[in-house]
């Protein structure tokens, strides 16, 4: 069964970054190294949360709330 994960960075312009992904350690070293469009002139990036799913409706459904209501984190 794959894993899905919901994470989300706090920015170096404070505002905060969420997404899901199914490889983890990948995405964040992506992230990190600046080889994705939406945070790479928003780094620093600093990991605030990340919670595993076990499905992807869940996941998604989980970064629709996170988006909808950032003080949820």
């Amino acid at each position: 069964m794959r894993s899905y994960y919901v994470y989300t960075f706090q920015c170096a312009d404070n505002s905060l970054y969420t997404s899901i992904t199914c490889h983890l350690a990948k995405r964040l070293s992506e992230h990190h190294h600046g080889k994705r469009r939406a945070t790479r002139n928003r780094r620093p990036l600093a990991l605030v949360n990340c919670t595993k799913f076990g499905s992807i409706s869940e996941a998604i459904q989980s970064e629709i709330t996170l988006k909808a209501n950032p003080l949820a984190i």
